[in-house]
């Protein structure tokens, strides 16, 4: 899986959704590193913004996770992360005419809930 920044980019072609039930962001170094597991406050799944593109020639067909700045539950962890969907907007980023910037960018306080991974 690879990642691309959001800005700058309109994604007008190969918009897909990326499932998922939970995201891990690490902090810190060494023995001062901590792991924290990211899940959509009343949510149990949902998904993320991404792109993909066909087979050709000789590389396989792929797709990326689109990156956001970090929104007031996440700038403490990390500037930066994968962008996560609201259900109400998956239809839009399907959607190529949407423009990408309407619909990506920093989450709201309270969209993400956050805790400590114990490994």
């Amino acid at each position: 899986m690879f990642n691309l920044r959001a800005e700058g980019r309109s994604f007008r072609r190969g918009r897909c959704l990326v499932p998922a039930t939970e995201f891990f962001l690490s902090t810190g170094r060494g023995r001062a590193r901590s792991r924290w597991r990211v899940t959509m406050a009343g949510e149990e799944w949902f998904c993320f913004a991404g792109v993909w593109q066909p087979a050709r020639e000789d590389w396989p067909e792929a797709y990326a996770v689109i990156t956001v700045p970090a929104g007031p539950d996440l700038i403490d962890l990390k500037p930066r992360h994968l962008a996560a969907l609201p259900r109400r907007l998956w239809h839009d980023w399907l959607d190529d005419r949407t423009p990408a910037g309407a619909l990506l960018g920093p989450a709201a306080a309270g969209t993400f809930l956050v805790e400590r991974d114990g490994r």
